[in-house]
């Protein structure tokens, strides 16, 4: 794994090896584009492009760093989505653009007002915007955080809790704060063929997670789709959206409208990027029979 702690940041930036790319975010109802998700990543030695993420590797400083470089790009970004946005046909208002985020982050008080106003500038609300907050942090207990979670809440963006249920500040989490979205750690979907008892056991383990996140209000999120078996899940499990290699690799900023066309279509279908197999039509489940 690359060492995080040894890479200058600035210097990354200026030898241009950290990059901003998108992965597409599916609609579990329609199987159409409802968003874009952003994945820091960096240009290794051997020059593969590898995620920087979790961001907790990063020391406060490096984070402060990148998130000045990260509002830098979302300019492009929402100037980009909003002529996407302007030309959604009605009943399409659920577009949003997503960012990782660590509570620690939230001490940099000044971060959220500039990405709401290059968002306004580009003619898109605050409530396109959500922010995914990640485990791995030792300041739950702020009061400044907690007023924080409300001032976002109060501007419109929209909070998502990621890799649910994991770790004891993620209950603390949802029994203080209201989220919009919730992400179900990807540990729980299969990543390869398993005997049917245990997909049966990952269902219904899957399917008790989905129903306490219903219960409190938020809609559930499973990421890292990435083959057949995985999507056979997404397809029955009652979630609100997915995203995952299984619809393609991230693109870069300049590739948005790329994917945009590749993934949209007017009736808010998709057009397959992927060829996958029908290697698990064995596990008789009802998706892959058809």
């Amino acid at each position: 794994m690359l060492a995080f702690q040894e890479i200058s940041i600035e210097r990354a930036i200026g030898d241009k090896r950290l990059r901003l790319s998108w992965e597409p975010r599916i609609s579990a109802q329609t199987l159409g584009l409802c968003g874009v998700h952003g994945i820091l990543q960096i240009r290794s030695a051997n020059g593969c492009w590898i995620d920087a993420e979790p961001m907790a590797m990063f020391s406060l400083r490096q984070l402060s760093v990148v998130w000045k470089w990260k509002l830098a790009q979302m300019k492009e970004v929402f100037s980009r989505l909003s002529c996407h946005l302007i030309q959604r046909p009605p009943g399409s208002n659920d577009f949003s653009v997503s960012l990782n985020l660590l509570p620690k982050q939230l001490y940099s008080d000044d971060w959220a007002v500039q990405l709401l106003d290059m968002a306004a500038a580009a003619g898109i609300p605050g409530s396109r915007i959500e922010i995914e907050l990640l485990e791995h942090d030792d300041c739950i207990n702020s009061l400044y955080v907690d007023w924080s979670f409300h001032a976002l809440h109060n501007c419109g963006i929209r909070l998502v809790l990621a890799n649910f249920p994991c770790g004891y500040h993620h209950l603390q989490r949802l029994i203080r704060h209201e989220f919009d979205k919730i992400i179900v750690i990807p540990s729980l979907l299969p990543c390869t063929s398993e005997p049917p008892a245990a997909l049966s056991k990952r269902k219904a383990l899957l399917n008790g997670v989905i129903h306490a996140i219903r219960g409190v209000g938020a809609k559930t999120i499973l990421d890292r789709i990435n083959n057949d078996l995985q999507f056979c899940f997404f397809s029955e499990l009652e979630v609100a959206e997915g995203r995952g290699a299984y619809w393609g690799a991230p693109v870069e900023t300049q590739d948005i409208p790329h994917l945009l066309s590749r993934l949209q279509k007017p009736t808010g279908g998709i057009d397959s990027p992927v060829v996958h197999s029908d290697t698990h039509k064995d596990h008789n489940f009802p998706c892959m029979r058809r």
